[in-house]
């Protein structure tokens, strides 16, 4: 029509209702594996004076703390080196094992274990170190985003280790032979009942 001045209208925009859950806050493949490596190095840390801890006494539990030290020293490396499915894999069935055989040697005790140790904070701490990146390794595996919130939690899980490292190794007491002053080797009672 003329003499008229033509209205455009906007088209109508559908507004969803109830709105959609914002996504929680995911951390890149990178923040991840290094939430790994944080992990299995306070747990290769931890394992390793254990080992020093009991070398004069029970040489045998060294061997073995020795050696899940140096396969968390190894998994670490080859997350940031060499972080292929097969590596990530093996490495989270080695922390579901060994967070596995803590559970058990905790609850029913371990078969060639005399008794079943009570659980003591440092020991529980590393089973929950270990089942925490066996569950990041999982993720890793999976190609899945990985919350923000969860490679803040491994962070604190190992810092938390670290830091009761020095209190879960002063506990040597007269009849293991050792004193309170510090780490010594006085036996299994230094090291915080990690494979009693």
């Amino acid at each position: 029509m003329s003499g008229s001045v033509a209205r455009r209208h906007a088209p109508c925009e559908l507004v969803q209702w109830p709105p959609a859950p914002r996504a929680a806050a995911t951390a890149h493949g990178e923040d991840a594996a290094l939430a790994v490596v944080a992990l299995t190095g306070s747990l290769a840390v931890v394992h390793a004076i254990a080992a020093v801890s009991v070398l004069g006494t029970l040489p045998s539990s060294a061997m073995v703390l020795a050696a899940i030290a140096g396969g968390h020293v190894l998994l670490a490396v080859g997350t940031v080196r060499r972080p292929t499915r097969r590596v990530l894999a093996a490495g989270c069935l080695a922390e579901l094992l060994l967070a596995t055989g803590w559970l058990v040697s905790r609850t029913v005790g371990l078969p060639f274990a005399d008794a079943v140790p009570p659980v003591g904070l440092l020991d529980a701490l590393v089973a929950a170190g270990e089942l925490f990146a066996a569950l990041l390794l999982l993720a890793l595996v999976a190609r899945r985003g990985v919350r923000a919130g969860a490679v803040q939690l491994a962070l604190v899980l190992a810092a938390m280790s670290l830091t009761s490292l020095a209190g879960g190794h002063t506990h040597a007491t007269a009849q293991a032979g050792g004193t309170a002053a510090g780490p010594a080797l006085a036996g299994s009672g230094t090291y915080c009942r990690l494979l009693d």
